[in-house]
């Protein structure tokens, strides 16, 4: 592959990775005789994954991003928003998540002196999962009559799917049939380490 960039003599070749696996990159010279036909720098821009793999509804989660080629020039997306650096090594940059809904994200780093990127198709996930766990601590009330308030609140705590580790900044809301007014609280209320309460 020729010179293919607007960076004077640097070739950039893109590749999606579609499978988890090892992969290797060859580099020959061009006539095939084994001479190589001129010196060369060869880097590999890599996102490989994101430690911890979930981040809180509310952002603030550091979050450590490991991979190859990395420099101090890069810079970070989840979906479409920039995450702050708080650090960059040639293996590894940590950012601050920024605050977004529940829900599985991309992970972008880019180079913007090469134009190199790195997209890791749903590396993060946001609050809560489709196999996370709710469960309820607490909820019995006696007898309310229509248009009155229950005394004790419903709590529910939010566990991964192992049924141990405490999902924290999930979103929870709560729904009625028929119809119901939730005003103390919207329908639902965020508290730390996955609990929830509905007042």
């Amino acid at each position: 592959m020729a010179f293919n960039t607007f960076n004077f003599g640097m070739t950039r070749l893109d590749a999606v990775l579609l499978a988890t696996a090892n992969f290797r990159l060859g580099i020959s010279d061009y006539r095939g005789d084994g001479r190589p036909d001129f010196r060369y720098r060869a880097r590999v821009f890599y996102g490989d994954r994101v430690i911890p793999p979930r981040a809180s509804v509310g952002g603030g989660t550091a979050l450590a991003i490991q991979g190859l080629g990395l420099r101090g020039n890069r810079a970070v997306k989840i979906a479409a928003m920039n995450a702050p650096l708080l650090a960059v090594s040639a293996n590894q940059v940590t950012a601050t998540a920024p605050a977004m809904a529940d829900g599985l994200q991309n992970v972008t780093l880019s180079d913007p002196a090469t134009g190199a990127a790195s997209i890791m198709t749903g590396a993060l996930t946001y609050g809560a999962a489709s196999d996370d766990i709710i469960r309820l601590v607490a909820g019995s009330n006696p007898a309310t009559s229509v248009g009155g308030e229950a005394p004790n609140p419903i709590r529910v705590r939010v566990l991964t799917a192992g049924g141990l580790t405490p999902v924290a900044g999930a979103s929870v809301f709560f729904t009625a049939t028929p119809p119901a007014s939730f005003a103390a609280c919207g329908g639902g209320s965020r508290r730390p380490e996955g609990f929830r309460d509905l007042l």
